[in-house]
């Protein structure tokens, strides 16, 4: 065991991964009851997302855990490195995550730091809602690819209309039909983000016919599935999916948007 605590700072939130130094509060110091359940839905997050390093536990400096204690144990079951702010009266968790440089996070953990504003709200409630990976839920409202580059998402000032969370809805009953429709190992393939991008403009063309896409889908080759290595992959593929051999089927052009 390390005589003294090993962590790296990043602004003033620190991340390590020796659980062994922190301790949860006796019962009945104002600690909240553990509930087993809140651990579990924190360990299947952390399973798809890694710890959300701007939502910190909060210590004092003998690193007795003050707040988020259900997070603290599930990267600890998990043996996964966690963030955390050792606070005193000088240091409080606003003014900590107040000077917080989100250029060093990812941008799941930027989204969680400005989580009460309402557009970054509204895409944690869907992804939770729905059973969807927060980054799908972006594409599909936004119609682009989650990424550091996004100023708009990392200055605080994203913006969600009414008209996108209308699209979201018409746009993912639909999806989850594709989804069905093949099943089993293209399901991750269909919602790879360079492909959702895709999927975002072809359900939405004035050609798209729907049914038709079902059906040809449902027959297509599994090697013309598999080959998404980029939007154009994807375009490429899932036109000529959609397009099929008939001469009465209904004919998009995805290539002109993506080549």
């Amino acid at each position: 065991m390390s005589k003294k605590l090993e962590s790296t700072i990043v602004a003033l939130i620190r991340k390590t991964n020796e659980h062994h130094f922190f301790k949860l509060m006796d019962k009945g110091d104002n600690r909240k009851e553990i509930s087993l359940v809140e651990v579990e839905k924190k360990k299947e997050s952390m399973r798809q997302h890694g710890y959300i390093y701007s939502c910190p536990i909060i210590v004092d400096e003998s690193y007795l855990i003050q707040d988020g204690q259900h997070r603290f144990l599930a990267a600890k079951d998990l043996g996964i490195p966690f963030s955390f702010i050792v606070c005193d009266q000088k240091t409080t968790p606003e003014r900590a995550m107040l000077r917080h440089d989100a250029k060093k996070w990812r941008p799941i953990d930027v989204i969680y730091a400005y989580r009460k504003k309402p557009a970054y709200e509204f895409l944690i409630n869907y992804s939770n809602i729905y059973g969807l990976d927060i980054s799908k839920v972006y594409t599909i409202v936004t119609g682009k690819i989650l990424v550091k580059t996004d100023k708009e998402l990392y200055d605080g000032s994203l913006t969600i209309t009414a008209e996108m969370i209308q699209r979201f809805h018409r746009i993912f009953p639909k999806l989850k039909d594709l989804v069905r429709a093949r099943g089993g190992e293209f399901k991750s393939q269909l919602l790879a983000v360079k492909v959702l991008k895709v999927l975002c403009v072809l359900l939405e063309l004035p050609e798209y016919n729907h049914k038709q896409m079902l059906k040809n889908l449902k027959s297509a080759p599994m090697d013309a599935l598999f080959t998404f290595n980029k939007p154009s992959d994807a375009a490429r593929a899932l036109q000529k999916i959609h397009n099929g051999k008939g001469s009465k089927n209904s004919k998009v052009n995805l290539l002109g948007d993506f080549l």
